[in-house]
């Protein structure tokens, strides 16, 4: 894909430049990004550990757990639970010690999606409700329409229409897109 050129691209031309590990960040948290997105699960993981080392060499909190949720997604699609699961955590108490409760809410639905994967259904309800309070100390639109949408899914595994269309409507409140809005956007 094209976006996977550029990205590359850039990145040979920033190894002739100084060492920016800022940069070096960025690319690799985009390159995680667009080969977790092409379904080149291998490379995805490549990239987000190579993010997650420069961060952890720049000490960069934010940029630490954010590689760690992207690693975390990528042992999901892998169906790798175990990896997920302690990726997921790690994401969680990393933004717990850096008091980033939007980043603790971020991690907690991640931690729920493993649950959910893992068929744990009731356990997904609970960390994504954790996840709910914790996005209420920091209001963030998108993280609560995110979170009730994947409680709508955990609800509707459950058996429970009525709660999960009550979380549909919810996450919709707050501003989901629908499916057809998103699958515009990529046009």
């Amino acid at each position: 894909p094209r976006g996977i050129r550029f990205s590359a691209k850039a990145e040979e031309l920033a190894a002739q430049l100084e060492p920016d590990p800022e940069l070096v960040y960025h690319i690799s948290s985009d390159l995680g990004a667009m080969y977790a997105e092409v379904g080149n699960w291998e490379k995805a993981m490549y990239e987000d550990s190579r993010a997650l080392e420069v961060s952890r060499a720049a000490d960069d909190c934010a940029g630490q757990i954010n590689a760690l949720l992207a690693l975390a997604q990528v042992s999901l699609a892998r169906q790798d639970l175990a990896s997920a699961r302690s990726e997921a955590m790690g994401a969680f108490s990393l933004a717990h010690l850096c008091g980033d409760t939007l980043l603790q809410a971020e991690a907690m639905r991640s931690v729920g999606d493993v649950s959910e994967a893992a068929g744990e259904h009731e356990q997904a309800m609970r960390q994504y409700e954790q996840g709910l309070l914790l996005e209420a100390a920091s209001p963030d639109p998108e993280i609560r329409a995110q979170l009730h949408f994947v409680m709508s899914m955990a609800c509707d595994a459950m058996g429970d229409a009525a709660r999960a269309a009550q979380e549909r409507n919810l996450a919709e409140a707050v501003g989901l897109p629908t499916d057809a809005e998103d699958d515009d956007s990529d046009a």
